[in-house]
């Protein structure tokens, strides 16, 4: 419309056409909304299975429901399915809005198991790892996000021996986590020792990107220098601050044991060993 023709449409005239405009204008909208509504699940299929495609990773899963604020998947494996990287009974992902658009804000994961072994002296996760930069250098690092984690579960074989691992917990894994975890190892051979029945319950933290184990790390026996020294039920009451890169740590490690035999000696009995100290019982 001209400036012409609006000058010859009377003014109650011009402003229905506007008002028609703009309601013609917030129709195509709302219905555009609700097209994109009404296919959320296609899309978000379609884009978490560009996302694997594109890596090589094969999965399969179910989504239960996909909202504005939180997406729910079941049944969710990870890799080969005669031998999966990683499986979950149900996660939900919580989405957050800023001026960059949506983000997971928090990851919600119900029944994970997840399978690392150690390769060429790296942690890998099989197909996993295909989401991680293959060119990168930088050091292991925690990801700054709000995770609720039940009944997860891991194992990672390594040269040393196999480790179970059980957490439960929730809050920013680089700034306010709190969980509790547990550690078992039937069999640990390394720097000349091996020891069996090795567990280890208690609290872990992050405070300021830096993790916190504290509890006790427990033993069947262990045994040095070719057997010829052997510790019962060996102890240490850990309460430990690890770097964020898991190479340095700092804090006390209080020990004992049951009984310690040597081949060159009757079986002594101890009662404690500080090793924070060095200073024996």
């Amino acid at each position: 419309m001209t400036d012409a023709d609006a000058a010859a449409v009377p003014r109650w005239k011009y402003r229905t056409l506007l008002f028609k405009k703009r309601w013609l204008t917030a129709g195509a909208v709302i219905i555009l909304v609700g097209v994109a509504w009404v296919a959320r699940e296609p899309i978000a299929n379609e884009f978490i299975g560009d996302q694997l495609d594109s890596r090589g990773v094969p999965a399969s899963y179910t989504i239960d429901r996909i909202g504005l604020r939180s997406e729910i998947l079941s049944d969710i494996v990870i890799g080969d399915p005669k031998r999966p990287d990683l499986t979950a009974k149900k996660v939900e992902v919580l989405l957050g809005y800023g001026w960059r658009g949506p983000y997971v804000s928090e990851i919600r994961a119900d029944g994970v198991r997840l399978y690392g072994r150690f390769v060429d002296g790296r942690l890998s996760f099989g197909s996993l790892d295909k989401f991680r930069d293959p060119t990168s250098t930088d050091p292991f690092a925690l990801p700054d996000l709000s995770v609720v984690l039940r009944d997860a579960r891991a194992r990672v074989d390594t040269p040393w021996g196999n480790v179970g691992a059980a957490l439960n917990g929730g809050g920013n894994l680089r700034r306010d986590f709190n969980g509790k975890l547990a550690l078992v190892a039937p069999r640990i051979a390394a720097a000349g020792c091996s020891g069996d029945d090795i567990s280890f319950y208690g609290t872990v933290l992050v405070r300021n990107v830096r993790p916190q184990l504290i509890g006790p790390l427990r033993g069947g026996s262990l045994r040095c220098a070719d057997g010829s020294v052997s510790a019962a039920s060996p102890q240490i009451a850990l309460d430990l601050s690890l770097s964020e890169d898991l190479q340095s740590w700092k804090g006390k490690a209080d020990a004992s044991i049951a009984r310690l035999v040597t081949d060159r000696s009757r079986p002594n009995e101890w009662v404690c060993a500080r090793s924070s100290t060095g200073r024996p019982c």
